[in-house]
């Protein structure tokens, strides 16, 4: 009896616990068609690319390549500028740092989901849960080495949910992802029209 008892509240614990937010969410990356051999006065390399969030360090990578493929579709830059791996000391070049520091804050009230647990109905619609999701994202320009502008972009948003709080994840994490993508879309607008410039 002991053991059914405590199998029930492991069920219950796991219920109410492991109904975790992913915040590892970023959007689909852009497919680019490279041109070859096109004419580009300006040589931009990507010195660093940073994430000051523990949760997501592990998916930087990825990170970085979604935001390079949408930087790389902007018309613009597109047209006028070659991506290079290493810089290279005899070219005029341009180098980018790149910070993002993603940031969510969630809520929740168990007290409201109590009645999932007694009496175990297993259905109790009402769980709140709340979350505020921030990024911000700051890049500076370099010219040969030296600084020549930097810029920060800043997004946020949040979502509330009286119902079914606990299992309607999905709902948050396409918030994460939106809010990422406008990020995003703002940076690369704000370094395309900078490079523009020049």
């Amino acid at each position: 009896m002991k053991q059914k008892k405590s199998n029930y509240f492991l069920i219950i614990f796991f219920f109410l616990f492991s109904c975790n937010l992913d915040i590892r969410q970023l959007p689909s990356p852009i497919q680019n068609s490279e041109i070859v051999n096109k004419e580009t006065k300006i040589i931009l390399y990507i010195r660093t690319f940073q994430i000051e969030n523990n949760l997501i360090n592990e998916i930087q990578p990825a990170w970085k390549y979604t935001f390079t493929s949408y930087l790389k579709h902007d018309n613009f830059i597109f047209n006028n500028i070659k991506f290079s791996d290493l810089n290279d000391e005899n070219k005029d070049f341009y180098e980018i740092d790149i910070l993002m520091k993603p940031n969510a804050n969630e809520v929740r009230n168990y007290w409201l989901s109590l009645p999932v647990i007694f009496p175990f109905t297993g259905y109790w619609p009402i769980h709140y849960r709340e979350l505020e999701y921030s990024i911000d994202i700051h890049y500076s320009v370099y010219k040969n080495h030296n600084l020549i502008y930097a810029e920060n972009i800043f997004e946020k948003d949040n979502l509330i949910i009286y119902f079914y709080g606990l299992i309607r994840t999905q709902k948050f994490e396409n918030l994460i992802e939106d809010t990422n993508l406008r990020a995003i879309n703002s940076c690369v607008k704000s370094i395309s029209s900078f490079l523009s410039q020049l």
